[in-house]
This record gives C-alpha cells, sequence and structure tokens, in this order.
C-alpha cells in the first residue's frame, strides 16, 4: 500500500511538473527573429511619430522627382549642344569660300560651338545640383532606418509585454511555481531593457526626423532656386542662338543667294556635259581612227601579195617532187 502511494504521488509530480513546462513552453527568440527578418518589424499602432513618418516618405517622393528632372535637364541640354557638331566639317567643305551662302554657314558653326561652349562651362552647376539631391535623399534614408530600429525595438516590447501577461494568467489560473515566478522576473528584466532600448530609439528617430523637416521647405526651396537658374543660363543662351539663326536662315533663303546657288548648280551641270561631251567626241574620233587604219593595214597586206607567184604546194615542189606512187 505505501508502495502505491508513493508511485501515485511520483506520477502526480510529473504530471504537474510537465503541465508547468507546457503552461510557460513560448517561441524561441531565434524564430521570432527570423519572422522579423522575413516581414519585417511591426509598426507601433497610433505612433506618436506617424505623421512625420508619412512628411518623411512625401519629401522622399518629390526629392527623387527634382533628381531625375535635373537628370533628364542635364543629358537633354548636352545632346542638343552636341547635336550639330557633326555637320561643321562636311557643310563648310560643301559650302567652300566664297560660295553663295558660306559666310552664313560660318555663322552657323560658330554660333552653335558657341552653345555648346557656353552649356558645358555651367555644367558644374548643374552637377553641383545633383549632388546636393543626393545628399538629401541620404539623409531621409537614415531617418528611415532610424524609424525601422524603433519599430524592432517597439516589437521586442510589445512581444515581452504580451509574454509577461500570459505568465501571470497562468499563475492565476494554475497557481504559483518556481519555475514560472524565474520565467516571469526573467521576461521582467527582457521588458525593461526592451522598454530603455525603445525609449532610446524614440528620442534618436524624433531627433532625427524633426531636422530633416524642420528645413524641408527652405531646402527645396534652394533646389528649385539652383535650378531655375540653370534654365536661365540655358535660356540665355539660346536667345542670343535663336536671334543669330534666323539671321543665318534669312541669308539662306534670300532670292539673291537661291538664285546665285541655282545659277551656280546649272553652271556646274552644264560644265559637266560638255566636259562629258568633249569625252564622248574624243573617244569616238579614236574609234574612226582606228577603223581607218585597220582598212589600210588590210589593203596594204593584199598588195603587197600581189606582187608575188601564187603559193605551190610543197609536194608538187621542184625542189621537193613528189615520189612516184
Amino acid at each position: 500500500m505505501a508502495l502505491l502511494e508513493k508511485a501515485t504521488d511520483f506520477k502526480r509530480s510529473a504530471t504537474r511538473t510537465m503541465s508547468e513546462k507546457w503552461q510557460t513552453f513560448s517561441m524561441p527568440g531565434a524564430f521570432r527573429r527570423a519572422k522579423e527578418a522575413m516581414s519585417g518589424p511591426a509598426k507601433m499602432p497610433h505612433d506618436p511619430l506617424e505623421d512625420q513618418r508619412a512628411e518623411l516618405v512625401e519629401l522622399d517622393a518629390l526629392i527623387s522627382i527634382l533628381s531625375t528632372c535635373a537628370s533628364t535637364l542635364s543629358t537633354s541640354v548636352d545632346m542638343l549642344a552636341a547635336a550639330p557638331k557633326p555637320l561643321f566639317d562636311p557643310l563648310s567643305r560643301f559650302y567652300s569660300q566664297g560660295m553663295p551662302g558660306s559666310t552664313a554657314i560660318q555663322k552657323l558653326c560658330l554660333q552653335m560651338d558657341s552653345f555648346a561652349v557656353h552649356v558645358k562651362e555651367h555644367e558644374t552647376e548643374i552637377e553641383a545640383l545633383q549632388t546636393k539631391l543626393r545628399g538629401l535623399s541620404e539623409r531621409n534614408r537614415t531617418v528611415h532606418q532610424s524609424f525601422s530600429y524603433r519599430d524592432a525595438a517597439w516589437t521586442s516590447q510589445d512581444h515581452y509585454t504580451k509574454k509577461l501577461e500570459k505568465l501571470r494568467d497562468q499563475i492565476a489560473k494554475s497557481g504559483t511555481s518556481s519555475a514560472l515566478v524565474e520565467k516571469l522576473n526573467r521576461n521582467e528584466d527582457k521588458k525593461r531593457s526592451s522598454q530603455q532600448e525603445f525609449a532610446t530609439r524614440t528620442s534618436e528617430t524624433g531627433r532625427q526626423v524633426n531636422e530633416a523637416l524642420s528645413n524641408r521647405w527652405q531646402e527645396i526651396g534652394e533646389v528649385v532656386a539652383e535650378l531655375s537658374r540653370y534654365y536661365t543660363v540655358v535660356f540665355q543662351a539660346a536667345g542670343t542662338l535663336s536671334h543669330e539663326l534666323q539671321q543665318v536662315s534669312t541669308e539662306l533663303t534670300k532670292p539673291s543667294t537661291t538664285q546665285a546657288l541655282a545659277k551656280m548648280g546649272r553652271e556646274i551641270a552644264s560644265q559637266a556635259q560638255e566636259t562629258a561631251n568633249t569625252f564622248v567626241d574624243s573617244l569616238r574620233a579614236r574609234c574612226s581612227k582606228w577603223n581607218e587604219s585597220q582598212k589600210l593595214s588590210c589593203q596594204s597586206f593584199r598588195d603587197i601579195l600581189s606582187h608575188y607567184p601564187p603559193i605551190i604546194p610543197i609536194q608538187n615542189s621542184p625542189i621537193f617532187p613528189t615520189k612516184p606512187q
């Protein structure tokens, strides 16, 4: 009987120990961290910094658009300035010095080249603007990273808060035990640590986002002003170029120039036709002369043959008599 009671007590003790272990079981931290790595840390509900975070995202979008605009503008102006350069030498050779319109072509090449040089001189301004925009974007990226660290700290704090609530509910329902008390104390220490981490991250993130947002209108205003100045530089040069090119267009299309060019074209065509006709006549004369010389040669050969007797076959020659059959 005593042995049976001891066995029963041992069974109850073992069952109670396993029950306590099951009640205090939770997901290992490695699993939780792996889940956060895949899906990202959860965001704090009703976050007091949520408005600043949304404004930072809006600022990032504007910076990205400005950066794209500056890059596209720089590339487009460079292409505009470089486009006519391959024409300079061929046009100069085509409209050689002294030809009607050659002065206008020289002016065209000179003005186009001056525009390209002017744009190149102000290239550093648009590059400085792009560098400034990259700096603003990098600063905001650092603030976003600070928000991510803060989210991770809040996730850790929330995890231990919920875990402690479950442990206290278990103690209230099933009673206390040394294992539960030990686990409760350990998780309370972790919660305090996570709270301190979250408070530190919140303070640092708040400071960074406030600095980024406090000067946003001034910073964006400076960027737009620099972009406007670059436009002004380009359009000033384009205005001068437009005036000069209008004169070039007028010079090339005025009646005196077009008539002179048409007359020159007709003269060149006439000279080419005359040269071709002369060549053909010369070729015909040579062919005719060659035919006459061939006829004379044949007649002379016949005259020479007429002074000689007919050719005697060699077998009937007196010198070589034919043998009797």
